[in-house]
């Protein structure tokens, strides 16, 4: 309920504040098996260049498997996000052969690494295609053929072949990049992707570009083929796939000046650069005062204008909060809206968030506003609040280094890695009551393993099971997969229950339909203290809800009897797509 509310305009100035998800990188590769496990913590992104010279006509093995893992965990470790790529050699000898391997091992590797892309998806930012030709470039071939030599209508297919296996191998939520725009508009076309192909989760959508040869000449050492055409088309395209690269040269047509990086950084939306490389460019940028201009500007840069708020609440926060983006690119990846409230002692509770929004549409240049509401926290003590805002990585699995700082002075917590709304809030005495979501004067019962955080786990399989996947969790650090099934745990009550609440959540990366909504649910069996039953009690998930976005269901059960057990299900069966499930928890409540 709004009892009253606050409008609050916040001062822009110039933070050097480099937020997680967009800034210089640092470029390093790893050869022949060696885990280079150092990685820098002032930047925001690495560049890992997996060189597999060794597995040309072979499969990968486990040790090298195992030590891309412990290269991965090192990055999530260090607080930064990994541009990874993969490649058969860094070697050029000016003519063949010149190293990379064939499509059938190269697809057979692909197949290897697709649990690792999986279990890293919330480290790993983009990957670039790589794995054809020398430094994964796609143009030095032995088996796809040389682009400057033309390239057969085989050589096509295979290269084709080769993208779509990475878009079936890599989750939706990892970015893939084609080093030039004709390697991706030959495949899909010169229409540029659009949010409607984004929400769609089009196979264009998923690729965007790297240039490894920024501003070098006036076609970028080869990078454009015709600037009439690609120039339009990459400046749309970027608006919702991932830019990144290096520069490789001075231009002798003076193009690495600042004006030309400056306009162009901006109208290809470039969200990563590598510090390390050309240093003579890097260098000329710092002497010529454009360099802190393209650090601040890479990716987003996100600023709060205003935001409304109460000054009390007694259940429900109603708020706008309106952005602007002042880097060079969107988000790519999707982050929640979320209030905190901390209290005068520095505990900080997390309201439930009503809010919807995807950042991935926050593009530069426009005023970015924002709507919803937040229920209170169950159990938070009536008083005074200071209200943060959060803005977190969805696949983070709450590592707040990935949190969004906001630029403007006064505003990031850096120790809290939230932004304080210079602002506060009343919660009064009847908050409590008034939150739906809060099972009031229920007490929290014991669901062993509730968030599948334990391998083996208490969960018991039904039909053709979960599979156990760790990134992007609800909660923790795991949750569960399931296709046709689910699972299960049989819940035991005290003596004289006669009402209990399990709540649950859900979510699905593509569309999911169900035959009986019955069948995308938490779906209980009832036994009673009497012997009888009461089969089939269920709170169904919508299949309609956001993609990728964790929604909850909530089941109470009340019986005039005593109830003895409950055998109760996370089931979504007899239906299409996966669904994903997390965070189950039960409650034993006063009839």
């Amino acid at each position: 309920i709004l009892v009253s509310q606050s409008k609050h305009v916040y001062s822009c100035p110039d933070l050097t504040l480099v937020p997680t998800g967009h800034a210089i990188f640092q470029k390093t590769y790893i050869v022949n098996e060696q885990n280079n496990n150092g990685g820098p913590t002032t930047v925001g992104m690495v560049f890992r260049h997996i060189v597999l010279d060794d597995y040309v006509n072979r499969n990968l093995t486990s040790t090298v498997l195992s030590h891309i893992r412990n290269d991965l965990e090192a990055v999530k470790a260090a607080g930064v996000l990994a541009i990874l790529r993969f490649s058969y050699t860094v070697i050029y000898n000016n003519a063949p052969p010149y190293g990379d391997a064939n499509k059938m091992t190269i697809l057979s590797h692909i197949e290897s690494l697709k649990p690792i892309f999986r279990d890293y998806q919330g480290v790993v930012a983009v990957l670039q295609a790589g794995f054809i030709g020398v430094w994964g470039e796609w143009y030095y071939s032995d088996n796809f053929g040389v682009p400057g030599n033309g390239l057969s209508a085989q050589n096509l297919q295979d290269r084709k072949d080769v993208l779509e296996a990475l878009i079936a191998a890599v989750p939706e939520t990892i970015p893939i990049e084609v080093r030039t725009p004709s390697y991706k508009y030959s495949i899909y076309g010169l229409t540029p992707t659009t949010y409607s192909d984004v929400q769609s989760r089009t196979s264009k959508s998923r690729v965007g570009h790297h240039n490894d040869c920024f501003l070098a000449s006036s076609s970028d050492f080869g990078t454009y083929l015709d600037k009439t055409v690609e120039y339009p088309y990459l400046s749309e395209d970027t608006k919702y796939t991932f830019m990144v690269g290096e520069t490789c040269s001075l231009s002798s047509q003076s193009r690495h000046q600042c004006s030309t990086a400056l306009s162009e950084l901006k109208m290809f939306h470039w969200s990563s650069l590598n510090i390390l490389y050309n240093p003579q460019v890097i260098q000329y940028w710092k002497n010529n005062g454009c360099f802190t201009t393209i650090n601040q500007g890479l990716g987003y840069r996100l600023k709060l204008k205003s935001i409304v708020v109460p000054y009390a609440t007694d259940g429900t926060i109603c708020l706008k909060l309106t952005l602007v983006n002042d880097g060079f690119a969107a988000p790519i990846r999707q982050y929640d809206v979320n209030i905190v409230l901390a209290s005068s002692t520095g505990t900080l509770y997390r309201t439930q968030s009503l809010i919807i929004a995807d950042s991935r549409t926050w593009l530069p240049g426009s005023d970015q506003v924002i709507t919803g509401s937040a229920l209170l926290p169950c159990g938070i003590p009536a008083g005074s609040y200071k209200v943060y805002l959060e803005l977190t990585d969805k696949l983070a699995a709450g590592n707040k280094a990935f949190n969004i700082l906001l630029a403007n002075s006064g505003v990031p917590d850096t120790s809290l890695r939230l932004n304080y709304l210079q602002h506060s809030i009343q919660v009064t005495s009847t908050a409590l009551g008034n939150n739906t979501l809060c099972p009031t004067g229920c007490l929290k019962a014991d669901i062993p393993d509730g968030s599948f955080e334990n391998n083996p786990s208490s969960w018991y399989n039904f039909g053709a099971g979960f599979l156990r996947v760790s990134g992007g969790a609800k909660d923790g650090n795991y949750f569960i997969e399931v296709i046709n099934g689910g699972a299960y745990q049989d819940i035991t009550f005290a003596a004289g229950t006669k009402k209990f609440i399990v709540k649950g959540w859900s979510r699905h990366q593509v569309a999911v339909s169900a035959s009986n909504p019955a069948d995308y649910s938490i779906y209980c069996d009832i036994a009673l203290s009497d012997g009888t039953n009461d089969w089939g009690r269920i709170a169904t998930f919508n299949p309609n809800s956001l993609i990728n976005v964790w929604d909850s269901a909530m089941l109470q059960v009340t019986e005039t009897k005593d109830i003895k057990t409950a055998r109760c299900y996370a089931m979504f069966r007899n239906g299409v797509g996966v669904a994903q499930f997390d965070m189950f928890e039960v409650w034993t409540c006063p009839v």
